[in-house]
């Protein structure tokens, strides 16, 4: 089950990746960023309504406020860098250094003490070999270095972002991915006040914006 289900995020987060990328080209990557996430808020407090989340009588807030307050901080970073670097560089060098994020959340495990079996090893290392070599050609092929570090810094919020969701998740994985998606949408406030515009978009926008927010959760 948990195999399918962290399939399900992947095909999930991969549509809204590209989608998000792709926008971005048009607007600036921090308002695709700020604007998807309100909605992705949206999406977290209906499902939060309808599942009542917030009565488990286990459930206390100290368990994953702060694990999904700091998973929102690194996610926005991430994923502003993600759009920006796919919006000014190529998608073939972007996303695989972005999916290298992966090692930071692994690394935390190995230094916690978990051990993957064989089979979990050998799929993790062909993943990272994967990624690697998706991205090898494109880069001796020459590209900006501007993108790239993009990526690295995308691969470390994504990276943190993941490992404070696993951790909030320990309580209640739904009200930690609300709780992301409510800092994160403090920080639009701020960015909408600041710049005094929701960016640009029009109403054909709305519903890839809407569904970045959506599959994003």
């Amino acid at each position: 089950m948990a195999a399918l289900l962290a399939l399900l995020s992947s095909v999930l987060w991969g549509a809204a990746d590209f989608f998000g990328g792709k926008l971005s080209k048009r607007y600036q990557a921090i308002a695709v960023t700020a604007v998807s996430q309100a909605f992705g808020l949206l999406t977290g407090i209906t499902i939060v309504l309808v599942s009542s989340s917030w009565l488990a009588p286990s459930l206390s807030w100290d368990n994953y406020f702060l694990s999904g307050v700091l998973a929102g901080l690194f996610g926005f970073v991430g994923l502003i860098a993600f759009y920006t670097g796919l919006a000014t560089g190529r998608m073939g060098v972007v996303s695989p250094i972005a999916a290298l994020s992966v090692l930071i959340p692994l690394t935390i495990a190995f230094i916690n003490g978990e051990k993957p079996n064989s089979t979990q090893l050998i799929g993790m290392s062909i993943a990272l070999i994967g990624a690697v070599c998706a991205s090898g050609p494109e880069v001796t092929g020459g590209v900006a270095l501007k993108p790239v570090l993009l990526a690295v810094v995308a691969a470390i919020g994504f990276g943190f972002a993941v490992n404070f969701i696993a951790k909030g998740s320990s309580s209640s994985a739904i009200m930690t991915m609300t709780t992301m998606r409510f800092t994160t949408f403090i920080i639009a406030i701020f960015l909408f006040a600041k710049y005094r515009t929701f960016g640009g978009f029009t109403k054909k926008d709305l519903p890839v914006l809407i569904l970045l927010g959506a599959a994003d959760f």
